[in-house]
């Protein structure tokens, strides 16, 4: 299985970065492990009793699902001094659906719901893009940064960027790929904390979405 963190979707990518980072800061070493599976991987799976999804209903299939294990020397998967659940607490904060609070629970998973409506529900994924390969070579799957103005009539994707990047700047919005009253909410907390100055929310500037780029510190 890959551990190519490279092949994840690039959104689920900076989240996954950001988590590592986040756990770090904390004192919870952790590493991601399992990122994009293949049909082969995912029937292996099954058969081993550790997932029960088949091949395209999982987020793994589309590379916008990872987990992740302890780093610290301590056991890969040692649950002491509740460290699943405590990294478990920041990938929701960063707005990542976590496998521990599912009722079949998985608790070293993790994947990104932007694509599929916040929905814990690969369906949406086989419905508009047919296959994981197809995905891969789709527009939605490769990223540029944005060089000009985001704002509420720009494409769904570079909104969900917008989004994801709020989130990891520690601006909990929902991503969606919409530009709903949260987010005008976050955009002006976001400017304000940046540079000490009122915005409408309303339009993301080209200083802003080199601010919301850089890597938090």
């Amino acid at each position: 299985m890959s551990r190519d963190i490279t092949k994840l979707h690039p959104f689920a990518r900076m989240l996954a970065e950001e988590l590592v980072r986040r756990c770090a800061k904390k004192g919870l070493i952790i590493k991601v492990t399992d990122c994009v599976r293949t049909k082969e991987e995912q029937d292996d799976c099954i058969k081993r009793g550790t997932s029960s999804c088949s091949y395209l209903y999982t987020y793994h299939a589309w590379g916008l699902a990872f987990d992740f294990c302890r780093n610290d020397g301590k056991g890969a998967y040692n649950e002491a001094d509740n460290f699943f659940y405590r990294v478990g607490e920041i990938g929701q904060e960063l707005g990542l659906e976590w496998g521990g609070i599912w009722k079949k629970v998985d608790k070293p998973h993790f994947q990104f719901d932007g694509f599929t409506n916040n929905e814990n529900e690969a369906t949406i994924m086989v419905k508009k893009y047919g296959n994981p390969s197809k995905f891969f070579k789709n527009a939605d799957f490769k990223w540029t940064q944005p060089i000009v103005d985001i704002t509420p009539k720009s494409s769904f994707k570079k909104i969900l960027w917008l989004q994801v990047r709020l989130n990891i700047y520690g601006f909990k919005t929902d991503m969606d790929g919409i530009w709903g009253k949260q987010t005008i909410k976050n955009v002006k907390a976001f400017w304000l904390a940046k540079t000490g100055k009122n915005c409408t929310g309303e339009r993301v500037s080209p200083k802003c979405i080199k601010l919301l780029a850089a890597v938090p510190k």
